[in-house]
């Protein structure tokens, strides 16, 4: 969170709200109007005010859970992680509809909503951090906060926080790209052969059978090693932010191909600097 901003709750018998104060005296242009005028499905109603020298949005968070809450104790799966990004790039389509700037949406865990089986956002119009560097930040939130028996799950929050690390990057594309990975990992998983089924019963085998069953044996070891290193690279992710709740870690042993190569396996600090540029 922004030294400079503040947050707080506030309810009464009827209503619940959210507000965030800002250090900076309170201006308005036409993004406000916008948002009062044409609401926005995922975007949390807002009112905007000045108060002693600051700028005062309070938002309307009745029956909803902050990612933060929700996730307190609970651990992500792939689906969540999925279920807001989906939700992120269809926020970001209508913000631009409406001439608004999706750089104003603010990604930190306390700011985002969960209602009526949805996630909803919160909109500031003085936002200075980029959209590109506040999912990035999220993506490592995703890493320190998955379920470690969801492995997909550690997979996808490894390359979305391995990818954002870039200068530049498009969310939509690299989902898109993941999708396809996913799919093709899942197709050559049906079609591996299962060798203990198709050697198990043999006393002999040909050279070529031979060959055959130690490139699958290889290539299970390879996939189990890359497994595992994504794994200890977000548990090193986990600790180095001072979480240090026990993991429950599980090595899936399917032999099918799995999206990335060894050699891309990488830290913020191999070759990157240490906060995105944007």
């Amino acid at each position: 969170m922004e030294e400079h901003i503040h947050m707080e709750y506030e309810t009464n018998l009827s209503q619940a709200f959210f507000r965030v104060t800002v250090a900076e005296p309170y201006t308005e242009d036409y993004q406000m109007p916008m948002l009062q005028r044409n609401p926005i499905d995922g975007i949390l109603p807002i009112e905007g005010c000045g108060v002693n020298g600051a700028s005062c949005y309070t938002y309307g968070v009745g029956g909803c859970a902050s990612m933060s809450d929700l996730y307190a104790k609970d651990c992500m799966k792939k689906a969540d992680i999925q279920e807001l990004i989906g939700r992120l790039l269809e926020v970001i389509e209508i913000l631009q509809k409406h001439m608004l700037n999706p750089d104003c949406l603010m990604l930190e865990p306390e700011y985002l909503f969960r209602k009526a089986g949805k996630w909803w956002f919160c909109y500031l119009p003085v936002q200075k951090k980029k959209l590109l560097q506040s999912f990035h930040e999220l993506s490592e939130y995703f890493v320190k906060t998955l379920d470690y028996e969801d492995v997909e799950g550690i997979f996808l929050a490894y390359e979305l926080h391995k990818a954002t690390l870039q200068e530049k990057y498009d969310l939509k594309t690299i989902m898109e790209e993941y999708e396809i990975h996913e799919e093709e990992r899942k197709k050559e998983e049906i079609q591996e052969p299962d060798v203990q089924q198709e050697f198990g019963n043999v006393f002999t085998l040909s050279d070529e059978e031979e060959c055959e069953e130690e490139e699958y044996v290889l290539k299970r070891q390879f996939h189990q090693k890359w497994r595992h290193k994504v794994i200890s690279h977000a548990e090193m992710i986990r600790e180095e932010d001072g979480w240090h709740n026990p993991w429950k870690r599980s090595i899936w042993h399917s032999p099918g191909k799995s999206w990335g190569e060894w050699d891309d396996l990488m830290t913020e600090t191999d070759g990157q600097e240490e906060s995105t540029n944007l």
